[in-house]
């Protein structure tokens, strides 16, 4: 990867930022035009050449209507499919069309986007059936230097399917891995975990008994150990929820943070939360510490309450003066937050 590709990027991000401010796109054809277009050309592919760039792909080999927006070409076959979205509308739940288009080829990579956000899908969990969750999300208007490493792997002199099937699958598996740990380390431990305790603690028959007199006392001493297990990793308690030591959140941010965490707490346990700084006074919360799983994004500018929830490019609405106001959008975080557990 060359530093031509990663000033690129950088300067297609800031040049869709401009755009995207100026509110100009507002249906397929022209969010194609002028942002899906300008990113296949940044990625190396000549949008004049079939061999390199095929609109409304055949997907399914019959010269059918079953039809998918781009393919991406290498060695005369479709490596890359492509499904768009007008700018604005939400990925959430969009992926049914391309999930057939992917089982009708032998194509190991799939795309939903929708210009500025980009969801990248493979076949990890089931050959030849697109999983159901992406394992890369990119925004182009937020660009991190770990993104552009990975796209360049989908770039028309980067691409290799089985390196990057490989990266693909690598991605996913770690976080299932980060997930796992995340649910045995949680703020509640898994009952596996508590009858192992149980029988060191006790060495008698595991009876109901004593499950009865035990799991109760194993449970009130589990947020203890978690501290000192944080103690002795000089990191901060798992409970506070943050990316990292270093971060530097307002209070009001921390209230958001926290807000949200009370919302979702049936559905995924506080300690799988954490928040990023996005860019300026944007904070943007994930599941697992994992980019692909994001729940919402929120900020507070002037005494007012931001909330956008999942990946829709719709403006944040106004949720007024506290963050009670997040109240009225539990369903909508639910419903997001349920994708990732």
């Amino acid at each position: 990867m060359d530093k031509g590709f990663v000033d690129g990027i950088k300067a297609l991000s800031a040049e869709f930022a401009r755009k995207y401010a100026e509110h100009l796109v507002d249906y397929e054809a022209l969010t194609v035009a002028v942002y899906v277009q300008p990113f296949f050309r940044m990625m190396g592919y000549d949008t004049s050449n079939p061999k390199d760039v095929r609109p409304e792909f055949t997907a399914d080999g019959s010269g059918g209507s079953s039809k998918v927006d781009f393919a991406l070409m290498h060695d005369g076959k479709p490596s890359i499919l492509v499904e768009c979205k007008s700018v604005g509308d939400s990925l959430e739940g969009s992926s049914g069309q391309l999930f057939y288009y992917f089982t009708s080829t032998d194509v190991k990579f799939g795309v939903m986007t929708e210009g500025l956000k980009w969801l990248f899908y493979s076949d990890i969990d089931k050959t030849n059936k697109m999983d159901e969750r992406p394992f890369f999300v990119l925004d182009m208007l937020d660009v991190s230097d770990e993104d552009i490493e990975t796209l360049w792997m989908f770039t028309k002199d980067g691409f290799d399917v089985d390196t990057t099937k490989e990266m693909a699958r690598r991605t996913k598996t770690v976080c299932k891995i980060d997930r796992v740990w995340d649910e045995i380390l949680g703020a509640v431990p898994p009952d596996e975990l508590v009858a192992i305790a149980r029988g060191k603690v006790y060495s008698g028959r595991q009876t109901q008994a004593a499950v009865q007199e035990w799991d109760p006392q194993l449970l009130e001493r589990w947020p203890m150990a978690l501290a000192r297990l944080a103690s002795r990793m000089d990191t901060p308690s798992a409970a506070d929820g943050l990316a990292s030591p270093d971060s530097r959140f307002s209070q009001n941010e921390l209230a958001m943070f926290k807000k949200v965490q009370s919302l979702l707490e049936d559905v995924v346990v506080p300690e799988r939360l954490s928040m990023h700084r996005k860019h300026g006074s944007k904070v943007v919360l994930r599941v697992d510490d994992t980019q692909a799983y994001r729940v919402c994004e929120f900020m507070e500018t002037n005494g007012t309450f931001w909330l956008q929830v999942g990946l829709t490019k719709n403006p944040y609405p106004d949720v007024g003066p506290t963050v009670n106001g997040f109240d009225a959008y539990t369903d909508d975080l639910k419903e997001v937050a349920r994708q990732f557990v």
